[in-house]
């Protein structure tokens, strides 16, 4: 099944059996949210083959220089890797307090209940080039940055990247809403 969530001015389509747009949810946005400085990824979702699955999108398009020094500072690997912490420690707080539906259960369970299972972290990154050594280095740092926390695999890519990928990743499609 596709799966579509839009995020800004991207759309994400995922082939998957279920998904939740996190930071827009009522459980994160009336309860984990109410926590100061609490953060979220924008999409989890269950992929057949992946298991669990965090996704934050970020559109750098157009914006490359403003956005430069977030990368090369890393300071966006130290972002993403709060979004993904609390994102777990909210689904599993909305799974404890009777406010979850059907799919947080799912979503949390291989992480839970599985310690084998390492979960999936995409950091898509829509740009108007492809820098596949900076994407490398990023993902190394949020790898790094999780670690305490949780054991990811931990992919950053682009529209650009996936097309020069001989790993692309066949279920997750990203592009620019009409008129971006």
């Amino acid at each position: 099944m596709t799966l579509t969530f839009d995020e800004g001015a991207l759309r994400l389509e995922i082939e998957g059996t279920r998904g939740l747009k996190w930071d827009d949810d009522p459980a994160f946005v009336l309860g984990v949210r109410q926590l100061q400085g609490t953060k979220a990824v924008d999409v989890v979702a269950d992929v057949d083959g992946e298991g669990g699955v965090y996704i934050e999108l970020k559109d750098f398009r157009g914006h490359r220089i403003e956005n430069a020094d977030r990368i090369r500072s890393l300071d966006l690997a130290q972002e993403v890797a709060e979004k993904v912490r609390d994102t777990l420690a909210g689904l599993v707080w909305a799974c404890e307090r009777g406010l979850s539906i059907p799919d947080f259960e799912r979503l949390v369970d291989p992480f839970v209940n599985d310690r084998d299972r390492k979960p999936l972290v995409v950091l898509w990154i829509e740009e108007d080039r492809a820098d596949v050594a900076a994407a490398s280095v990023l993902a190394t740092e949020v790898r790094k940055r999780l670690k305490p926390h949780l054991n990811a695999r931990v992919i950053v890519t682009s529209t650009h990247i996936e097309r020069v990928s001989k790993h692309a990743l066949q279920w997750l499609r990203v592009r620019g809403l009409p008129g971006n």
